[in-house]
């Protein structure tokens, strides 16, 4: 008896698209110094921001991708990095500390129906 087969789905192109590898080593510089400063953070990529953009302004400027806004690539400068910084940091304590996941609700008030 044969079993049914499974109608075939249809590949997609990545929504950004593909691009080419660095072969000829044009921005290596920018990614090992951005590598080393994820070393140097321990994997913090908010204190590597300045280099993260470096690193993909160089592939824009070689040709390597695409020309984008690096806004809309998550890299946008503003003050509010370091507020987030300050939000993960305080995630990051809660982890350390211990986190029991509903621990901080509050007690339901007593309604007329419960």
């Amino acid at each position: 008896m044969a079993t049914p087969r499974q109608p075939r789905q249809q590949a997609r192109a990545p929504e950004k698209g593909v691009f080419p590898l660095d072969h000829d080593g044009i921005c290596k510089t920018a990614a090992q110094d951005f590598l080393a400063c994820l070393d140097k953070a321990e994997s913090d990529h908010f204190a590597c921001r300045k280099l993260s953009r470096a690193y993909l302004e160089c592939r824009m400027q070689n040709k390597l991708m695409a020309q984008e806004n690096l806004d809309k690539l998550g890299l946008k400068e503003d003050e509010d990095a370091g507020k987030r910084r300050n939000a993960r940091d305080e995630e990051g304590k809660r982890e350390m500390e211990g986190f029991l996941a509903g621990g901080n609700q509050q007690p339901r008030k007593k309604g007329w129906l419960w």
